[in-house]
């Protein structure tokens, strides 16, 4: 269970935001230690092409970790191939619509990978015997010591069809074929793009909204990022979305999620994409440690009407985009409520009558 996020904010800027829960067994016991959105370019092609982007995975977090590590090694081959082939890097690498497609492609051979291993345990022969009708086991008795076995049973075919298809969303190979993907990430050439990759619906598109939600969480922050977005112009939603303002909204949606879905919560990770940084490996920064919580505090101090639009926001926006200290900014975020105590015990947990009248249900509330 997850909220995976990505939204851009101009042509030069974005942003993804995850949470870092996962369910562990059948009683949906729930543990804080996903690693749902990573970096997928090795520093050596990021410093060459200033080419950054993440993947971040939604479904089973052994699978999308097997993808991301999958994502980032084809990149490094493709990289070292085309070194070898030209004696030399080459002048350009992967856009990012290059990469979403080689994304998509491991997305898949991951899927055929996990398939086939279930259909050898569970019947002895691949996806590609199936297709051909018939498949071959050793037999010291027969010519050449193999005997030929065609595959005619009705109930195995339906079996198998259903573990290659997932028709009926059964319980068969669903930790495979459940799995869906946002990658984000800027190159000089296309500027910021969000691409949303799928086994569910068989998808690899780029995302033509300003926002996309993935996961467990997705109910929760569509329905408050749709209404931010709609109060936006066409204009400012193509290209001038405030990064504050913008981050904000994602931030106070994945809260939301948090809050009213099983399946959603921890720590968030936080990853700013800037196009506008000289130097490579600034370009992206992942904030995903105390200062990762202390931002999510803060919006959810401000959507309950605990500090003021203007405090959290500037606290927001130093800590994340001007590298403000944690304690100083813990200290200024308690100093600008004007009830600390009961500020406090929001933050632990307990309910609160808010001070200053009913919580805000969107940021762009004064």
């Amino acid at each position: 269970m997850t909220s995976i996020n990505a939204i851009r904010f101009d042509s030069l800027k974005g942003a993804m935001v995850c949470d870092e829960c996962r369910g562990w067994n059948p009683e949906d016991m729930r543990i804080y230690s996903a690693d749902k959105i990573k970096p997928v370019i090795p520093d050596e092609i990021r410093d060459r092409y200033g080419l950054v982007a993440c993947y971040g995975n939604t479904g089973s977090s052994s699978t999308g970790d097997e993808i991301k590590q999958k994502i980032r090694e084809r990149v490094q081959k493709e990289f070292d191939d085309a070194r070898e082939r030209l004696g030399r890097p080459p002048e350009t690498f992967l856009t990012i619509r290059n990469l979403a497609y080689l994304a998509y492609d491991e997305q898949c051979k991951m899927k055929h990978r996990h398939v086939d291993e279930h259909m050898v345990s569970h019947y002895g022969f691949n996806t590609r015997d199936f297709c051909r009708g018939s498949y071959t086991i050793d037999d010291t008795t027969q010519p050449g010591g193999k005997r030929k076995i065609e595959i005619k049973d009705k109930d195995v075919q339906k079996e198998i069809l259903e573990a290659l298809t997932w028709k009926n969303r059964g319980q068969t190979n669903r930790g495979v074929f459940v799995n869906a993907g946002l990658l984000a990430g800027y190159e000089p050439r296309e500027g910021f793009r969000i691409y949303h990759t799928s086994l569910i619906e068989f998808i690899c598109e780029p995302v033509q909204f300003i926002f996309l939600a993935e996961g467990s969480g997705l109910d929760a922050t569509d329905l408050l990022m749709s209404e931010y977005m709609g109060r936006k112009s066409l204009p400012e939603r193509r290209d001038v979305i405030d990064r504050v303002e913008g981050i904000m909204a994602l931030i106070c949606s994945v809260n939301t999620a948090s809050r009213h879905n099983i399946g959603v919560g921890g720590y968030f990770n936080i990853i700013l994409v800037d196009g506008r940084e000289k130097d490579p490996a600034s370009m992206m920064r992942c904030i995903n440690d105390h200062r990762a919580k202390l931002v999510t505090q803060i919006a959810d101090a401000y959507t309950q009407n605990l500090v003021s639009r203007r405090l959290a926001f500037k606290l927001v926006e130093d800590v994340l985009y001007n590298k403000a200290g944690f304690q100083e900014t813990r200290q200024a975020f308690f100093e600008g409520c004007k009830e600390p105590e009961i500020l406090r015990r929001h933050l632990r947990g307990y309910r609160i009558a808010s001070p200053k009248g009913p919580v805000r249900l969107g940021i762009f509330l004064p």
